[in-house]
């Protein structure tokens, strides 16, 4: 028996590929059910299947672990974790935004509305974070700055952590893109976790960085630095690269 027996349902704006909610967001919804934000606490979630969207989900949780459940299966686990993960220095606002020129998806864009990356979404309903590669760099790296709109604020203007988590998503893919695997690739593992709220409206930067591949398996970290430059989040995810 579970200790605990919730329901989520994913709103038709937090997308990723059409008809499914955006791994991200998943994800940081999940962990919020299973943990409190900014308390530390490093949250691995799995993606097992695509999470449909507008449609009320079980959520149950035991111990350290939650499920999300469609019917009888189960479409991610998350559970607590421990995560020694080495975070890149944080570049300056021009090479940030030189990056950001480089987005190599303003055209063509496998999935052109995805909640974060997309470039048919507007800054009021998607977050539109177009990382770029970073130059003269010792490691593979994007990078974007990203400024959250009110939209996206709770009530005492700040940024929920399920979409700090969103924002933790998709520049990881654009990092191993750098390996010129421009293939479609699904996020299959985001463990993350957030370090401090952020305000909407507020001048932002998210980096994303390659880590290492296995055959069609890629693992890749990002983070999400404040105004003033602190650490606000940071996640580390394994991409698998669909057979084309």
């Amino acid at each position: 028996m579970s200790d605990q027996i919730a329901s989520m349902v994913v709103p038709s704006q937090f997308n990723g590929p059409p008809g499914s909610g955006n791994g991200g967001y998943v994800c940081g919804k999940l962990a919020g059910i299973l943990s409190e934000p900014d308390t530390g606490v490093w949250t691995e979630v799995s993606l097992r299947a695509a999470v449909p969207l507008e449609k009320e989900l079980r959520v149950e949780v035991e111990g350290d672990r939650a499920d999300l459940v469609d019917g009888e299966n189960i479409v991610a686990s998350a559970k607590t974790v421990s995560l020694d993960l080495n975070i890149p220095s944080l570049p300056t606002d021009q090479e940030i935004s030189d990056a950001s020129q480089r987005y190599r998806w303003r055209e063509d864009h496998p999935i052109p509305e995805c909640f974060v990356c997309g470039p048919l979404r507007t800054k009021e309903d998607g977050l539109r974070i177009f990382a770029g590669p970073l130059r003269e760099r010792d490691q593979i790296m994007v990078a974007t700055p990203w400024r959250p709109h009110p939209n996206f604020a709770d009530d005492d203007g700040m940024v929920p952590p399920e979409i700090i988590w969103a924002a933790l998503d998709c520049p990881g893919a654009y990092a191993i893109d750098e390996l010129e695997t421009t293939s479609l690739k699904l996020l299959g593992r985001l463990t993350a976790r957030t370090m401090k709220p952020i305000r909407a409206g507020t001048n932002c930067a998210v980096l994303g960085w390659y880590i290492s591949s296995d055959g069609r398996k890629h693992e890749a970290g990002t983070a999400v630095f404040d105004e003033d430059g602190e650490l606000a989040g940071a996640g580390k995810a394994t991409w698998i690269e669909l057979k084309t």
